[in-house]
């Protein structure tokens, strides 16, 4: 008797340099995937309030698993800058 194989997939959505026009995004009509990935420039000037609403942006996100990746006018992040 063969074995049955099932293929697994991992769907990825990626975004990068929305700097801080993230809001704009229709987070309701957004393709489903398993992680969610923003690969850097989600801020303009890197100020605590543009952290904060990208902080809340990703907490609308319904994916299991987000990973984000600091850009250069990302360095808000950076405990050195601040």
């Amino acid at each position: 008797m063969e074995a049955e194989h099932k293929t697994k997939r991992v769907r990825i959505l990626t975004m990068s340099d929305t700097h801080d026009l993230h809001f704009r995004v229709d987070v309701m009509n957004l393709p489903p995937a398993d992680i969610f990935i923003h690969s850097g420039d989600f801020t303009k000037f890197s100020g605590k309030a543009e952290l904060k609403r990208f902080r809340e942006f990703l907490n609308l996100l319904p994916y299991k698993h987000k990973i984000v990746v600091a850009g250069n006018h990302d360095f808000g992040l950076d405990r050195r800058s601040y």
